[in-house]
């Protein structure tokens, strides 16, 4: 990847990271969250700040039963990078991110 390349990943049903190579930096822009069961959190490997709350779904059928407690998935702001990373706990949930590499 090169600077200004855009990215879109999949962070499956096991316990998951997006964590850029070192020297890189990624700007994430969007986190997609179907289901209500894993949390996603900003790391450096110790400390955890929550992006996005266990129970919280952003992306979901409109009829769904749970429709109502969606949050805004898009419009972020936060740059990752080797030593602080997007992780998704917990074994269920799909978690979409996507964004765009700022620095290499």
């Amino acid at each position: 990847m090169a600077i200004g390349d855009g990215y879109a990943v999949n962070l499956g049903t096991g316990t998951a990271t997006r964590q850029p190579s070192s020297g890189v930096f990624e700007t994430v822009h969007s986190v997609q969250k179907e289901g209500a069961n894993d949390a996603v959190h900003l790391t450096d490997g110790s400390a955890t700040t929550e992006v996005w709350a266990t129970s919280v779904v952003t992306h979901q059928d409109a009829r769904g039963a749970s429709g109502s407690g969606r949050q805004r998935s898009y419009g972020m702001s936060i740059k990752i990078g080797n030593g602080i990373y997007i992780q998704k706990s917990g074994t269920t949930d799909l978690i979409r991110i996507s964004g765009v590499q700022v620095d290499a």
